[in-house]
């Protein structure tokens, strides 16, 4: 058939397999990358603001367990000190954690 190309093109099954590394078929357009750039400035804004809730996410991320970390110092510390022990001797068993 006139729109085959000449060489012969692999199946989708022998083309994905594990053991072959993959390559592109084309080499990138100048011209699709220039493409890619223009709707990428245009979309600033939100891009931006996507951005800013991913590092957002993050640091909310962070915060569970340094709470967790503080809740069970403070917990240490009471139970040190209920037990009868001294503010002096339970800092050195807080710091250690």
């Amino acid at each position: 058939m006139f729109w085959r190309k000449k060489r012969e093109q692999k199946t989708a099954k022998e083309r994905n397999r594990y053991d072959m590394d993959e390559y592109l078929d084309e080499k990138v357009s100048l011209f699709n990358v220039r493409r890619v750039l223009g709707y990428l400035i245009k979309a600033q804004g939100p891009l931006k603001l996507s951005l800013f809730f991913s590092i957002l996410a993050s640091l909310a991320g962070l915060v569970g367990p340094l709470f967790i970390k503080r809740a069970l110092d403070e917990a240490v510390l009471i139970t040190y000190l209920g037990a009868g022990g001294s503010y002096a001797d339970a800092r050195p068993a807080i710091s250690r954690s």
